[in-house]
């Protein structure tokens, strides 16, 4: 009589590595995002916060008019200077959309109830042609 068969260390990881990248999708596709363009026209007519998680010298390269700047790895300590936009529409950007998705996840997790990432960061910021200012 032949044993059942069993899951090699090879299948393990891969199955392991299959549910972090859905797990990683499902939270991506649940995060709220908008349009650069659309973030643009709503920043100003709507006066929405804007938090910058990029690096100082990222963010020295330009950043959207009233911009504040928290690098992602200063995000959970320093979330208290944000406490005032706890309940407010705030938009979150980085270079590419990835750091912005992680520090709206920190900052759900802090309580803050309406995070929005701008889809593609500052890369579709300045593809849009959209205004950038110096710091």
């Amino acid at each position: 009589m032949k044993p059942y068969p069993t899951i090699n260390d090879s299948a393990r990881w891969l199955l392991g590595w299959t549910a972090l990248v859905v797990g990683v999708m499902a939270f991506a596709q649940a995060l709220p995002e908008v349009e650069a363009t659309v973030a643009a026209t709503q920043i100003q007519e709507k006066r929405i916060k804007v938090l910058d998680v990029r690096e100082p010298a990222e963010f020295a390269t330009g950043v959207i008019q009233g911009a504040v700047l928290i690098p992602l790895g200063q995000v959970e300590r320093r979330s208290a200077e944000l406490e005032a936009f706890k309940d407010q529409p705030m938009y979150v950007v980085c270079g590419s959309g990835g750091r912005s998705a992680q520090a709206i996840k920190l900052l759900s997790k802090a309580g803050f109830t309406q995070l929005t990432n701008i889809k593609g960061g500052m890369n579709a910021w300045r593809k849009a042609k959209l205004p950038v200012v110096a710091p």
